[in-house]
């Protein structure tokens, strides 16, 4: 509202406090003065009562100016907190994809560890075998050593056997005399000899029976050492297998722990930026309540004001009328024709107000349910969590928006949060300076400084600024705070 120059004001007060210091003289002219100070006084009391403020073609230029910056950043906005949703995504992606490949790597890296002691199990089993296959191998050869000394042990007994047994046939035949006696010696003599070459024999044959045990040995030791081997070079390939698959891990995870810093990175930013956001919003709300308690202040001061200029006019009439009565008993003293008594003046100031009713003083500003009321939330767009300072009404976009009480538009412009605002000022309802304000229309039909009654198209719903859709956002302030419009009858 536009302020009233104090000037006036105070030439006003001085033109009473002189009507006053002259209330004394002439009757008649007396009357005259009052009545044209009180004239003037009214007249001034309707000029404050309906002026407007200059303000209103400055905020509709600002809001043409900066709409297309405005609705710049309010994509990049969309855009930015698309990205907190896919950067917490990837981040929740990234901590599971990085979790699993630490199990991996910590699984391979078990395997590789037990292959690697496998294979120095393998190495000691396979020098233990070596050795065992070269003392095997020394067994044989001197199992061949001894099986060859003992043949050649037997082929001599063999050998000296008959050879002695032939000789004395021989001598046997030739000499002339052969008793019984000399018979029986020459059969034990060969009986004796038998029996050594049956020893011998034995012998061999034991020997041979050690030298094959021998070659079996080293043929289990050799099939054994085959098949270490074999396993041992089984797991070198498995090792070398695991080490490679190993390497490849520890890439995977150093790129999914540098991944998941980023994604960290990116939502704490993005986080940061809502949050920066959050504060504008609060901000914002703090400087529309600075606004309204300002327009509150001077809405106390025409009421004060307001108030003097009745208590000036009604002093005014007291005088006018006192004037007229002392001129009216002079001129019957004087033998004059009667002077009709003035008639009583109303009251110079319009009252303001709205007429008494039973239930709220405000009517429903729109045609559709309540979505979301007054109160802690998480929000829909941002993803934190806030306070809902209004009442979403959920209607189709283009759906009229109606003035919810009498009052004057004193606010109009964009925000990149509410969208387009409006606000209108009721003055005092039920005791408290209250104030509406609609959010995220499509555009208002009525300007700043507009008197509007209560049921008045003043816009149409939209879905400007941070929305998820068409719908009213409705907010309340009393006496300058913002607050639940359940409270005062929404």
């Amino acid at each position: 509202m536009r302020k009233v120059l104090p000037a006036a004001l105070l030439q006003g007060e001085r033109r009473g406090r002189g009507l006053r210091r002259r209330s004394a003289e002439d009757g008649r002219g007396a009357g005259l003065h009052v009545r044209r100070f009180a004239a003037g006084v009214a007249a001034l009391a309707i000029g404050m009562s309906f002026a407007v403020p200059a303000s209103a073609d400055d905020l509709d230029d600002q809001r043409d100016r900066v709409a297309q910056g405005l609705t710049a950043a309010q994509q990049k906005l969309d855009a930015d907190t698309k990205s907190l949703a896919n950067a917490s995504a990837a981040l929740k992606s990234s901590q599971t994809e990085l979790a699993t490949a630490r199990t991996q790597l910590a699984d391979t890296q078990r395997q590789l560890a037990q292959a690697e002691a496998d294979d120095k199990t393998a190495a000691r089993r396979l020098a233990q075998a070596q050795n065992d296959l070269e003392a095997a191998k020394a067994a044989v050869a001197e199992g061949e050593r001894q099986v060859a000394a003992q043949r050649l042990e037997v082929g001599n007994v063999v050998r000296t056997q008959y050879q002695q047994r032939s000789n004395m046939v021989g001598i046997g035949m030739v000499v002339t005399g052969t008793d019984t006696g000399d018979i029986s010696n020459r059969v034990q003599w060969s009986q004796m000899m038998m029996a050594v070459t049956q020893t011998e024999l034995e012998k061999l044959e034991e020997t041979q029976a050690k030298l094959v045990a021998a070659q079996q040995r080293q043929a289990k030791i050799e099939e054994q050492m085959a098949a270490e081997r074999t396993a041992a070079a089984a797991n070198l390939t498995n090792r070398q297998k695991l080490a490679a698959q190993a390497v490849q891990q520890e890439q995977t995870v150093a790129l999914l722990v540098q991944q998941n810093s980023s994604a960290e990175l990116t939502a704490s930013q993005q986080l940061e930026a809502s949050q920066n956001h959050a504060k504008a919003l609060t901000a914002e709300q703090q400087d529309v309540e600075a606004r309204i308690l300002d327009r509150m202040r001077r809405q106390q001061e025409e009421d004060a004001r307001r108030a003097e200029t009745e208590r000036l006019n009604r002093e005014a009439r007291e005088k006018t009328d006192a004037a007229q009565e002392r001129a009216n008993q002079a001129q019957s003293q004087r033998g004059g024709t009667d002077v009709p008594a003035a008639a009583p003046q109303g009251s110079g100031g319009s009252a303001q107000g709205t007429s008494a009713s039973s239930g709220s003083p405000f009517i429903k500003p729109v045609a559709g349910p309540v979505t979301s009321r007054y109160g802690m939330r998480l929000h829909p767009v941002l993803k934190v969590w806030k306070l809902h300072d209004g009442t979403d009404y959920g209607a189709a976009c283009n759906t009229p928006l109606r003035a919810a009480a009498d009052g004057v538009v004193t606010e109009r412009y964009y925000n990149a949060g509410y969208g387009n605002r409006l606000m209108i000022d009721h003055g005092r309802l039920d005791g408290r300076y209250l104030t509406t304000g609609y959010n995220h229309a499509t555009h208002y039909t009525v300007r700043v400084g507009e008197r509007v009654k209560q049921g008045d198209v003043v816009g149409y719903v939209g879905t400007t600024g941070y929305s998820t859709g068409c719908h009213l956002h409705l907010m309340v302030w009393s006496n300058g705070k913002v607050t639940n419009p359940q409270t005062v009858g929404f």
